[in-house]
């Protein structure tokens, strides 16, 4: 069986003396003294403020496309996240492990606070199902099976309107030694992506926290023509990991995802 392209209705039979009908590549002949109508099948019934658009049977149930509505754009493809993130396989283990306190001072601050990620951040919307968060997350349950971390979290910002995208994962828990695990960390992501994916990384920065303390650092990571802005927070309670880049694969630079992360841990750590 022919296929047939499914916006085109089938070609009618010619009316008998016409030749061809309208519309399909010969002048339309002026009508017969006293008929005045277009004959019964052929064309569609006049719109107000519409042209009539003749040489066409409608498709049964349903105008042609253009007859009566203009025909809806078709939307533009955008893949659920463009950051290629080569080098997250190397951050999955969010460090050495969780050190245990035993100064009673110490103990009280642990684990006052838990990581609810929001569901949209600066105009981009949290997608839990994107391929990269599900690996991630799949990766990350391996710290809570193992008594590491409380909760991990994982997921991917993006927007149709957006040419930039986020990574956000991490967990927490009780945290002893914050600058120990940043230390861990960056080792082990390092580590892993230079040898996997050839990563170049730029110089790490300290800058400030902001009122929740802790420890804050970025830098970053290229594999390829891409750049990634990589930042992590480590305090007494979480440590999570904001990845972001563009779809041309050009971060921001170290000062304003340094503020990107801030921004985000005031709305994602919460008190329990």
């Amino acid at each position: 069986m022919s296929e047939q392209n499914p916006w085109t209705p089938p070609t009618p039979p010619p009316a008998p003396g016409y030749g061809q009908p309208p519309g399909f590549g010969a002048p339309v002949p002026p009508p017969a003294a006293g008929y005045g109508q277009p004959q019964p099948g052929y064309g569609v019934p006049q719109q107000p403020g519409l042209p009539q658009q003749p040489g066409m049977p409608p498709q049964s149930g349903q105008p042609w496309p253009g007859a009566y509505y203009p025909v809806a754009p078709v939307k533009k493809s955008r893949r659920g996240l463009w950051i290629t993130l080569g080098c997250v396989g190397g951050a999955i283990v969010i460090a050495g492990g969780v050190l245990v306190a035993t100064v009673a001072n110490t103990v009280s601050k642990l684990g006052t606070h838990t990581v609810v990620l929001p569901q949209t951040f600066q105009g981009l919307n949290s997608d839990p199902t994107n391929q990269l968060a599900q690996q991630m997350q799949s990766g990350l349950n391996g710290e809570v099976a193992a008594g590491v971390m409380d909760s991990t979290v994982a997921t991917v910002y993006h927007s149709d309107s957006s040419d930039r995208g986020l990574v956000v994962y991490g967990g927490a828990g009780r945290i002893a030694s914050p600058r120990t695990e940043e230390g861990s960390f960056w080792d082990n992501f390092e580590s892993s992506a230079k040898s996997a994916h050839s990563t170049t990384f730029g110089p790490r920065q300290h800058p400030s926290p902001g009122p929740q303390g802790g420890v804050l650092s970025c830098e970053d990571a290229t594999t390829g023509t891409e750049t990634d802005a990589v930042c992590l927070w480590v305090d007494n309670s979480s440590l999570v990991v904001v990845m972001q880049t563009t779809a041309s694969g050009t971060a921001p630079d170290l000062g304003k995802a340094a503020q990107d992360t801030r921004d985000f841990r005031a709305v994602a750590e919460v008190p329990k």
